[in-house]
């Protein structure tokens, strides 16, 4: 079924075009209702005898609905504000709406009318691009008026205004890090199928946010995927390489060994640097308990590389007792599990450190309260052992003291590229 919704202004001659060139099963006509002062478009639509006037001659002809043989069961006559786009706006688009959810080709044409009204009926139809916006045009006798008899019909590419607000929407979530947001934006946009001259563009954001989405789940591998394609665009570049390192990184964590004489690819700690920017863009949306969970685990793996790289390399997870001082045996044994592993957690981690001499075992006494304190915070959010929503005041001494004592222990280390020199997600995609 093809619908047809139409504002009727003060010549018929378009709309009765637009009426036989489209052949509509359906027609919604919005017109101006009477008042004292005018006498509305409404009677143009089904008025009794000639109503409407030739712009030329002067002579009057019978109404758009005798001029194109509409039955009564084939149109509705909506009387508009003719000064309110917005009243036209909400009465047409609860129209489009119904139609469209019922699968029927919806035609708009937004030809005739005052200002306002053309002005709310075309924005309705861009609300939905499964719309086909239409304008009757032809040769002008003025710079107002088509010449009568010289119409014909004009399909507008509602498309672009609908891709051009889509993209606008896409590039707000991407700039608050809500990577899912703006994949259903541009999901939404391709699914209709628009002209191929957008189809490269929305293709390399769509990757390219695919990418930052799988990057901000600790993916390094399903990002760096997306990221290939575009590896010699300079914008991309840097984070191409960056993820690929990562991912390098992870997976040479994932196979180390005791026996592994190479210390973690650096230059620092770039898996800790890279939870701990992702922790802050939690921290920005407003996500403070996933924000806190984060740093808290960017503290304890700063705790477990360390160890990895210190003296007596060890994993937290499985701690030798030959190489812990002896009058420390007794005490780490209590940690072993069924299986007799000795396995430790943040706190245990940098006490043993500091046991052994580690580089960062000063900085771990001169921030052991504070990150306590912090630990404490995140012990009773509802992520971890609680029930307490961590506030923004929380999080954000959460966030000041996880980014100093990281910093500190840095310096501690000699990292010359340390948590002040990663790079972060960018807020926007420049193409």
């Amino acid at each position: 079924m093809k619908v047809l919704l139409s504002t009727v202004g003060g010549s018929d001659r378009p709309i009765v075009t637009s009426i036989k060139k489209n052949e509509p099963d359906y027609v919604i006509f919005f017109c101006s209702a009477p008042t004292i002062n005018r006498p509305g478009s409404c009677t143009m639509i089904d008025g009794e005898g000639k109503v409407c006037k030739d712009t030329e001659t002067g002579k009057h002809r019978e109404s758009i609905v005798k001029q194109t043989n509409l039955t009564k069961n084939e149109y509705s006559i909506v009387p508009v504000d003719t000064d309110d786009p917005y009243d036209t706006y909400e009465k047409a688009l609860q129209f489009i709406e119904k139609f469209v959810e019922e699968g029927y080709e919806v035609i708009v044409d937004y030809t005739g009318g005052t200002v306002s009204m053309v002005a709310g009926l075309g924005a309705a139809g861009i609300e939905h691009p499964e719309c086909k916006l239409n304008v009757v045009t032809g040769m002008r006798q003025d710079l107002m008026r088509v010449k009568d008899g010289m119409e014909r019909i004009k399909r507008i590419p509602v498309n672009k205004a609908f891709i051009r607000r889509g993209l606008n929407v896409w590039k707000e979530n991407f700039s608050k890090s809500n990577y899912t947001a703006a994949l259903q934006t541009l999901d939404q946009l391709q699914q209709y199928g628009f002209v191929d001259e957008h189809e490269d563009e929305l293709n390399k954001y769509y990757y390219l946010t695919k990418g930052f989405q799988a990057w901000d789940r600790f993916d390094y591998r399903g990002a760096a995927q997306y990221f290939d394609p575009y590896k010699h665009d300079p914008h991309i570049s840097v984070y191409n390489e960056m993820v690929k390192k990562l991912a390098n990184y992870e997976e040479f964590i994932k196979k180390w060994s005791p026996d592994n004489k190479k210390n973690p690819p650096g230059p620092g700690f770039l898996l800790v640097y890279d939870v701990i920017y992702n922790a802050m863009r939690k921290g920005r949306r407003g996500l403070y308990d996933d924000a806190t969970a984060r740093f808290y685990r960017a503290i304890e793996m700063y705790a477990q590389f360390s160890l990895m790289t210190s003296k007596e390399r060890m994993l937290s997870s499985d701690i030798k007792l030959d190489k812990i001082p002896e009058d420390y045996h007794e005490y780490y044994s209590k940690f072993k599990d069924n299986k007799g592993k000795i396995k430790l957690g943040l706190v245990d981690t940098y006490e043993l450190l500091d046991i052994l001499g580690h580089p960062i075992s000063a900085t771990w006494k001169e921030w052991k309260n504070r990150i306590l304190n912090i630990i404490e915070i995140r012990n009773k959010s509802f992520l971890a052992h609680g029930f307490d929503p961590v506030d923004e005041h929380s999080y954000k001494l959460v966030e000041d003291t996880a980014l100093q004592f990281i910093r500190e222990c840095d310096e501690s280390l000699g990292f010359s590229q340390g948590i002040d020199t990663y790079k972060d997600f960018p807020s926007a995609i420049d193409l």
